[in-house]
């Protein structure tokens, strides 16, 4: 089942219009990496390789599809670093720790619940 997150961005991606409904499963699945890929080395939520990542998870989620994150294990690991070097700026700034540190466990209890639903 979605999450509440994954139904809103699924459903403002329906709003717009579906964008990446024609993609084959396949093609679909490559736009995702290509995008996670790209998002991975420069992950500013505002940069629009993250909209794109969004929107692709979007077509997935609507499709049952679960991201492939075993093709993207070395992206994720930058994704990762790059999360410590944030957290290690916030530590420094303890007056946007706590908001910012409640955001990341939503995200990360969202991510891992993704990435360990039964595959089908």
């Amino acid at each position: 089942m979605m999450q509440a997150k994954e139904v809103d961005a699924a459903a403002d991606y329906v709003g717009r219009g579906r964008a990446h409904h024609g993609l084959t499963d396949a093609d679909l699945a490559g736009a995702w990496v290509a995008a996670f890929r790209a998002y991975s080395h420069n992950p500013d939520p505002a940069h629009p390789f993250r909209s794109a990542l969004e929107d692709l998870e979007a077509e997935l989620n609507l499709r049952q599809i679960d991201p492939p994150f075993e093709a993207v294990r070395e992206d994720l690991e930058r994704l990762k670093a790059a999360a410590m070097q944030v957290w290690e700026q916030l530590k420094a700034a303890p007056e946007h720790f706590a908001e910012v540190q409640r955001d990341l466990q939503l995200d990360l209890i969202s991510f891992k619940a993704r990435r360990d639903r039964p595959q089908n």
